[in-house]
């Protein structure tokens, strides 16, 4: 393969293929479109290497930082409205929210309820952060006042929370 290619001075790569092309050098033009398909084969991996270590940044970010202002305080599950930085006149609990679609159409739709929605999959806690917390704002974005999230167990939840105290479950 260096033959052509690495001919120097006066061989321009185009020159160089076009005499490739002309002298139907099968083996070399075979090695030459591996060389130029593992090329670009870089060149795409890298991207989605690049992309993939964003994204887990992005999701650190979200659940190191973001996670925390939204999440239920255990010690207030005696008195569950107490969790929330805004007056509530009801509390809802969504039990596994999936990507959080449900939670924060239920969240802006009814302002004046708090909502406790649950997930232990970190997944779906990232996608709900996500769509609540711009990049980059993970430490300081407004949040809503009334959510707040459970990324463990539902029913270690439901076990502190007193009788009678959810209006709606989901």
């Amino acid at each position: 393969m260096t033959h052509a290619l690495a001919g120097g001075g006066r061989h321009h790569p185009a020159h160089c293929l076009q005499l490739v092309i002309a002298r139907k050098d099968q083996a070399f033009l075979a090695q030459l479109l591996a060389v130029v398909r593992g090329f670009f084969l870089h060149i795409e991996v890298q991207k989605a290497s690049q992309q993939v270590e964003q994204a887990v940044a992005r999701q650190e970010a979200l659940l190191d930082q973001a996670l925390p202002r939204l999440a239920f305080d255990l010690a207030l599950a005696s008195d569950p409205a107490r969790a929330f930085p805004v007056p509530v006149t009801e509390i809802w609990l969504e039990v596994g929210f999936g990507g959080g679609e449900h939670a924060l159409a239920q969240v802006a739709a009814r302002p004046d309820i708090g909502l406790i929605a649950c997930e232990v999959f970190e997944n779906g806690i990232c996608s709900l952060l996500s769509r609540v917390v711009p990049e980059g704002g993970e430490a300081a974005a407004p949040i809503p006042g009334n959510l707040r999230l459970w990324d463990d167990d539902a029913r270690v939840l439901l076990r502190a929370l007193p009788d009678a105290c959810l209006d709606r479950l989901f």
